[in-house]
């Protein structure tokens, strides 16, 4: 059954290759419509989702930024393909066949759809977790507007976990592991979310011109909530870490230095996370808050201190810090790993604070924790940073003018 599955997938790319190859030598025959669509003022943009409505991203870098947008005069959709149900239905199934066929499908429908609008935006991928294909849907879609523009905030090849070596089922699928990086080279305008990220870019592709790149952070949108309160005097501090399931690895090095740390402070830890983090051989307490974008702020309201540490590897390098702009954002104290992005958004000891190495956390800590009396100072320069540099207000004006040209 599974090599059945396995054969009509194979079809099912080949059939969808040569559709939109079709398509493309169709569409580039129509010489008038292409000219008329790169003259047109730009009045209506669609964005197309990476993944579904309830998730951090789709809010952060999809939704909020369209509302932005629309309360701006421009009309803005956001396309997205399954819910948060039926994604976690096709993704939990012991093969992902079905979860390819259907969303490269209802992504064909979409993209012809597209036409309808100026401009498009593009949020990671056009096919999540899709290898295949030698990007077929994306060379439709830059047919149809060839200032299509890729946002990314991550380095997604670097996240690609799996063999390296091509099966005989990966080669009749036009398999290639590094095809975000070919995204790179094929896209013309682009929407990186660090300056890392962006050396990346122009790492992998020579020919970018530098006015088609934006540096656009993960923002968040916190004037209207009250910063963190901190009491003068607290003998317990709650240190906390927000993130996904799989980032939680993240802290196992860590267990051993807060281990070392509990027997001079009292402290628990606060995961906000989609399941609990249960680490072993951990002899400090762990609380658990399931992360939903509706309770987010009130999760992370009860952390004192917010953590961020990172290995300092190509995968950690590409990160960009969102878990501080959420600290900071909300006023609360924050120590990171000295890492890349991190090192933008804190200025060390002054409106947070950066732990070099990996053996200095325990250190660290401790000595974040003794300065109690100045985390209500601190936490007002995290905020103003945050405010100034990492906000949707911030970058409003920057994106709508980039957009538009």
């Amino acid at each position: 059954m599974k090599f059945l599955y396995n054969a009509i997938f194979i079809v099912y790319i080949w059939v969808f290759m040569i559709l939109c190859k079709i398509l493309r030598i169709a569409i580039g025959g129509i010489k008038l419509f292409l000219s008329f669509r790169r003259n047109k003022k730009v009045e209506t943009v669609l964005i197309f989702a990476s993944f579904f409505p309830g998730n951090a991203g789709y809010y952060y870098r999809s939704q909020k930024w369209a509302t932005e947008l629309n309360n701006r005069g421009i009309k803005t959709d956001v396309f997205h393909v399954f819910d948060s149900k039926k994604h976690t239905e096709l993704t939990a199934a012991d093969s992902l066949v079905s979860f390819h066929i259907l969303n490269i499908f209802y992504r064909f429908i979409q993209v012809l759809k597209s036409a309808r609008y100026d401009r498009v935006i593009v949020r990671r991928s056009l096919l999540q977790y899709n290898d295949y294909g030698n990007l077929f849907l994306d060379k439709l879609l830059l047919c149809l507007h060839p200032r299509a523009i890729l946002d990314f905030d991550d380095d997604i090849t670097n996240n690609f976990k799996g063999k390296s070596e091509k099966s005989l089922f990966g080669k009749l699928l036009v398999e290639d592991r590094f095809i975000f990086y070919k995204s790179l080279k094929l896209y013309k305008r682009f929407l990186p979310g660090s300056e890392y990220l962006k050396i990346l870019l122009k790492n992998t592709n020579k020919k970018v011109n530098e006015n088609d790149i934006l540096v656009l952070p993960t923002c968040v949108d916190y004037k209207d909530d009250p910063s963190k309160n901190y009491p003068s005097e607290t003998s317990d501090f709650t240190l906390g870490w927000i993130g996904s399931n799989g980032n939680q690895e993240q802290l196992d090095k860590l267990v051993p230095v807060l281990n070392e740390l509990i027997q001079k402070v009292s402290f628990e830890l606060l995961v906000i996370s989609g399941k609990p983090y249960q680490p072993k051989n951990a002899l400090f307490p762990i609380k658990f808050a399931k992360w939903s974008l509706e309770s987010e702020k009130q999760d992370l309201y009860r952390i004192d201190i917010g953590i961020m540490p990172l290995e300092n590897d190509k995968m950690s390098r590409a990160k960009c810090g969102f878990k501080l702009i959420q600290y900071m954002g909300l006023g609360i104290v924050s120590v990171a790993s000295a890492v890349t992005t991190n090192n933008r958004i804190i200025d060390n000891n002054e409106n947070g604070f950066l732990v070099n190495n990996p053996e200095d956390w325990h250190d660290k800590l401790l000595e974040v924790i003794g300065q109690r009396s100045r985390f209500s100072e601190i936490s007002n320069r995290a905020r103003i940073k945050i405010e100034k540099h990492y906000s949707f207000e911030a970058h409003l004006e920057n994106l709508e003018a980039f957009i538009k040209a």
